[in-house]
This record gives structure tokens, C-alpha cells and sequence, in this order.
């Protein structure tokens, strides 16, 4: 059994799909008329071998669609958290800029006043 890349919610529903995404092929030593089930198979085989492909290629795309998910949805509060600071930075640079303002607007008025 191949288990997935994956980690997070889905990840035993992967596990699952996984398991089974070559139905049931090979037939495991010691299972019960093996013999059957492997000519069944073999029989299958030629029918199910493209939906086998199949599961195994949706496998690896859901695996690579969590796999985007999980980073952006780690990189968003960092990037978030980024843009945080630079716009406090701003914020403190435009409230120095404000009270010189200020004291500039308080001094012409005294000027002005006097």
C-alpha cells in the first residue's frame, strides 16, 4: 500500500483510495481462493488496467492540489504578517510626518498671530 504525500484532513481518505486504486491486484498471499481470484483477475486485468492508470493519476493530482493548498495556506499568514509591519512602519513614519505638520501649521499661525 502506497501512502500519501499528503497530510491534513483528507490524508486517510488518500490512504483509502490508495489501497485500492489497483483493484485489489495483486491478490495477497494466504487469502482465501486465491487461485480464483487471481484468474478473475487476470481476466479484469484487461479491462480495469486503464482505470487503474486512471486512479493513480487522480491520486497524484488530489496529492499535488493538498500538497498547493497546505503551502499557501502556510505562506498567507507569514506573507499577511509581512505586510502587517510595512504598513505599521508606514503608519509611524506618517505620524512623525503629521506632528511635523503640525508643528509647522502652530508656528506660521504664531507668526502670523503676532
Amino acid at each position: 500500500m502506497e501512502t500519501s504525500g499528503a497530510r491534513g484532513p483528507g490524508s486517510k481518505h488518500l490512504d483509502v483510495a490508495a489501497a485500492h486504486s489497483d483493484l485489489g491486484l495483486p491478490v495477497p498471499r494466504g487469502t482465501r481462493f486465491r487461485f480464483v481470484k487471481r484468474a478473475l483477475g487476470r481476466i479484469m486485468w484487461v479491462f480495469g488496467r486503464d482505470q487503474s492508470l486512471y486512479n493513480h493519476a487522480m491520486l497524484e493530482a488530489v496529492r499535488e492540489l493538498a500538497n498547493a493548498v497546505e503551502t499557501m495556506r502556510t505562506a498567507i499568514p507569514e506573507h499577511v504578517g509581512n505586510e502587517v509591519g510595512g504598513m505599521r512602519s508606514e503608519v509611524s513614519a506618517l505620524a512623525v510626518d503629521v506632528r511635523e505638520l503640525r508643528g509647522r501649521v502652530e508656528e506660521l499661525a504664531r507668526r502670523l498671530g503676532a
